[in-house]
């Protein structure tokens, strides 16, 4: 198609929209009636992308005298006297900007915009370093001396304690039970005592593997009670039932840990979760007494699969996504013996026509590719994470608005607290971003919004697991944006996704939820996040989101989307445990029947005349949580369905079915 050709099509493009532009005006303002909003919606952004691109002067245009809200909920406008339409002197510029006119005047206009590309995104889709904390230590009985029969009828006034071998630490508590035995008439019973309160100070201490011991010895009136210290150490560390190239990896982590004296028991369990850590592995860890005294064997043992995967079904999108999304994903574990992990994710809308997860233009398609990497056997780790993102929504225009995300993450973290109980790690990532959304027509394509970012971030995750059984977890981060290294700012001729939004932006986003079981009967738990962009428009991607299944789950994910937001959900659940097989292959089965309300507050900076700067949104239901799992095993799945009721500061109730399966092989 000639270049002229292509000119005098969008010439007769401009004068339809300029004739739709009078038209309306003259139907509705004339009159000086009130026109529907969208009628008033589609002049306004019309008449606002023309001034913007060339089509008329700033000066031809009346703005809007007021926006009337009535109590209906309908938005209505009132205009002031006609404007002139007047054709530009750039017939290449008309070219370029016309269809962002009409863009402008249909789909802003719309009632509510779908996720970009890059809102589909979740932050990471690594595998976790540190799983959960929980569990525990299988340790040997104490080799503390059994008081013999008959010691309780014999007698002796000791004049105190004389500890060989003890460690300066323990002096206060040795100091404390020798008081209860100085100068005071006790049984033969009590001293073998002795021995084991003192052994049990040290285990309090740390120091799980020190052994007291009373030497044979005669004891009379005024005499000290001699007692034996022994500073317990590892002789070896077994792991012959585990895979080879798991044998590597333990026993790099675990090696620090032999022969080495006055060993605590933060010590000994950081050593040991960090080799539990290995992709893949379900470590078990026994200690044994040694062949030498004060020896302690250290056997590792488990369930190692080298291969892991799931694959997911949900329904959380919105209509213009197709409603659900499928999601799987598998994972190499520790194949080289580096206690690495490399993962592959695919989520989005199958379909079964055009725009399928496999298309060139798929409606909604995730793509992930990554790894991580332990540095050294300290708890160092390296991930490096590239993401993939195109949507293409379904706007019911003869238009299309392919937007494509892309995201290379490279992420250092350190494992700085490592125990049973609290897990702490520290994060610093570097992300390069790049998302571009399109207005293709026929014959026409042409860039509607770009963004390219550069984003430093730190993060501060914490774990934790009370005596009472609570547990609490959390994660703070906060990003900043770089003018730099190949970001860009908006500009007239290509905007970035938020109007006001600058690559060198701020933000700040913590989360923290809690639960606890009471009674062994009632589960509840709660759940809160809070995003601030110091008062700044985000780009689309740095949003927050707070609809979907984790958050207001009367909305879809999407439909409340925040620059400055906070949320909470709370549930109260009753689950119910069945054991059908005895086995130790057997399944467990386990139902949980909920009730849950959220809510939520979102602000968006610099917002526009179509979009709420404020919404407040809330919601309740029920739902059941279904569990299958085989024993000893990775295979599981869960299903969770759930009816939400909603609603928000604007616009109708909402009602929704929430469906989501999740399988684990």
């Amino acid at each position: 198609m000639s270049e002229m050709t292509v000119m005098a099509q969008y010439r007769l493009l401009v004068v339809f929209a300029q004739e739709n532009l009078r038209l309306s005006l003259e139907n509705f303002v004339r009159r000086n009636e009130v026109i529907p909003a969208k009628t008033a919606m589609n002049a306004i952004f019309a008449l606002v992308a023309l001034v913007k691109f060339g089509l008329i002067g700033k000066k031809q245009m009346m703005a809007p005298a007021w926006l009337d809200r009535r109590q209906r909920g309908t938005a209505s406008t009132y205009f002031t006297p006609i404007m002139t339409v007047m054709m530009p002197q750039n017939p290449l510029r008309t070219i370029l900007a016309l269809p962002l006119a009409i863009f402008c005047a249909g789909a802003f206009a719309a009632p509510g915009l779908a996720q970009t590309a890059g809102q589909l995104v979740a932050p990471t889709y690594a595998p976790s370093v540190t799983p959960a904390p929980g569990g525990g230590l299988n340790l040997p009985a104490s080799t503390g001396i059994e008081a013999p029969a008959g010691a309780e009828d014999l007698y002796v006034t000791p004049s105190g304690l004389d500890v060989e071998g003890g460690l300066p630490a323990l002096a206060g508590e040795t100091a404390k039970i020798e008081a209860q035995f100085t100068d005071k008439r006790v049984s033969a019973a009590d001293l073998f005592a002795a021995a084991k309160a003192l052994e049990a100070a040290y285990a309090r201490a740390g120091y799980i593997l020190v052994r007291v011991s009373l030497p044979p010895q005669t004891i009379e009136d005024g005499q000290a009670l001699r007692l034996v210290v022994t500073d317990g150490y590892v002789d070896q560390v077994t792991s012959t039932s585990l895979p080879l190239n798991v044998q590597k990896r333990v026993g790099r982590v675990t090696a620090p840990l032999v022969g080495r004296k006055s060993l605590t028991k933060a010590e000994l369990e950081r050593r040991l979760l960090l080799a539990g850590d290995t992709p893949g592995l379900d470590m078990k860890s026994t200690l044994s007494p040694g062949k030498l005294p004060g020896a302690t064997t250290l056997t590792l043992s488990g369930r190692y699969n080298p291969v892991t995967g799931y694959f997911g079904v949900n329904n959380d999108m919105t209509e213009a996504l197709g409603d659900y999304s499928i999601s799987a994903g598998v994972n190499f574990n520790n194949l080289l013996g580096l206690g690495e992990v490399g993962y592959l994710r695919l989520g989005g809308w199958p379909g079964f026509a055009d725009d399928h997860i496999l298309d060139d233009y798929p409606k909604n398609r995730q793509l992930v590719a990554g790894f991580t990497l332990p540095i050294g056997i300290e708890g160092y780790w390296l991930n490096v994470e590239g993401v993939d993102s195109k949507s293409l929504s379904d706007n019911d225009q003869p238009y299309d608005t392919p937007d494509h995300f892309q995201r290379l993450s490279i992420n250092l973290g350190y494992d700085w607290l490592r125990s049973r109980s609290v897990n702490a790690t520290t994060i610093v990532s570097y992300d390069l971003i790049d998302e571009e959304q399109r207005f293709q027509l026929p014959d026409f394509d042409v860039a509607l919004s770009s963004d390219r970012l550069r984003v430093l971030r730190l993060t501060q995750t914490l774990d934790a697991l009370t005596e009472y059984g609570a547990r609490f977890s959390g994660n703070a981060t906060f990003s900043a944006g770089l003018n730099a290294f190949g970001a860009r700012e908006s500009s007239d001729n290509l905007p970035m996704t938020r109007d006001g939004a600058r690559p060198d932006f701020r933000k700040l986003v913590a989360e923290g939820s809690y639960a606890q079981t009471f009674n062994d009967q009632f589960a509840f738990s709660l759940s809160l996040i809070g995003q601030t962009s110091f008062g700044d428009a985000l780009p689309s991607s740095e949003q927050l989101s707070l609809g979907g299944a984790r958050w207001v789950s009367a909305f879809a994910a999407g439909e409340l989307e925040a620059d400055t937001g906070a949320g909470l959900r709370a549930e109260v659940a009753l689950p119910t445990t069945f054991r059908p097989f005895a086995s130790n292959r057997g399944v467990a089965f386990a139902a949980s029947p909920y009730l849950f309300a959220a809510g939520s507050v979102s602000q968006l900076e610099n917002a526009t005349l179509l979009e709420e700067p404020v919404i407040r949104a809330g919601a309740f239901g029920i739902g059941l949580k279904l569990l299958a799992a085989e024993n000893d095993s990775p295979y599981s799945g869960n299903l969770t369905i759930e009816y939400a009721h909603g609603g928000k500061s604007s616009g109708d109730a909402a009602n929704r079915f929430n469906v989501s399966f999740l399988s684990r092989f």
